[in-house]
């Protein structure tokens, strides 16, 4: 590979750099436009494991979006937990009773 980029004329050479850079400059603007679009660090994640099966499979791309704390049944709600690499995904199958104050 390095052998094909000494090969390269100058100015072709700089062509295919400022070419690579363009993609991740693109790749880059994409990922912070999302990120401001749906108010969270991190638009898209990946599911690492099983324990949410049978709705989502490990490997699922997951979008996700703030819309404040409003949350209804059924939902999905994703924390971010100190000390951890890895977001934390928990499904609300139900919720207090009108009856508790809690």
């Amino acid at each position: 590979m390095l052998s094909a980029l000494s090969s390269l004329q100058p100015r072709q050479f700089l062509t295919q750099i400022l070419n690579f850079a363009l993609v991740l400059s693109t790749a880059f603007m994409l990922w912070k436009g999302l990120s401001v679009a749906t108010d969270s660090p991190s638009p898209i994640v990946v599911v690492l494991s099983g324990s949410m099966e049978p709705a989502f499979q490990r490997g699922d791309l997951l979008s996700l979006w703030n819309r404040g704390m409003d949350t209804q049944i059924g939902e999905v709600v994703v924390y971010n937990v100190k000390g951890r690499t890895s977001l934390l995904f928990i499904g609300l199958l139900g919720g207090l009773g009108e009856g508790n104050s809690h």
